[in-house]
């Protein structure tokens, strides 16, 4: 009995062993065999560049913590020109020869939690080859100095003040920019006066 179990579970193994050896034998390319065998197909995954990616609106997701922050202004101060305007002269102004009247109406937002003091050094016109300081308020007569902002101006936390301040500028510079500075000299805003100004 026992022998006979051997006898089986040896011709079982050889059984298989021969049935491995066929399969393997027929997937095999046989040498002298010129035919070209087929190539299994591959599948590419298209790389993704930029102009593939839209841009989906960001939404808060609680879920992760993210909260997308709009509207943001890590600036101190906001400037906003909303005229300039470049008269020769006006009535009042003895101003020199080679000189000209700007009067640029702007609206400056204090983003800070405290008072700012904003004096007149800090917003001055820049060309390239001087600057100008603002030419109104105390130093004008009463009734000219109303029209004007006067400085040192300020404003409270989260305020905006909207008006008009003058200066006297030398013709013919080519650059003409209103720059907003903080105590420390650092430029906060810049606004090229050559794409606003009207000339009368």
């Amino acid at each position: 009995m026992k022998d006979h179990a051997m006898v089986l579970t040896t011709g079982i193994i050889m059984g298989i062993f021969l049935f491995l050896l066929l399969v393997s034998g027929c997937m095999s390319q046989q040498p002298g065999d010129n035919s070209i065998q087929p190539t299994p197909a591959v599948t590419t995954t298209p790389t993704v560049t930029q102009a593939m990616i839209t841009s989906e609106p960001v939404v808060n997701n609680p879920s992760t913590g993210f909260v997308k922050h709009e509207g943001t202004n890590l600036k101190k101060l906001t400037l906003t020109v909303n005229s300039a305007d470049r008269y020769k002269t006006l009535p009042g102004w003895s101003n020199q020869e080679g000189t000209a009247i700007a009067i640029i109406n702007v609206s400056i937002t204090n983003n800070l939690a405290t008072d700012y003091r904003l004096s007149r050094e800090y917003i001055p016109i820049r060309t390239e080859r001087d600057n100008a300081l603002e030419h109104g308020g105390d130093r004008t007569s009463p009734d000219i100095a109303r029209n004007f902002l006067r400085f040192p101006l300020t404003i409270g936390p989260d305020e905006t003040k909207t008006g008009s301040i003058v200066y006297i500028v030398n013709t013919g510079r080519r650059t003409n920019n209103l720059v907003l500075t903080d105590s420390d000299s650092v430029t906060i805003s810049s606004v090229d006066l050559n794409q606003i100004f009207q000339y009368h």
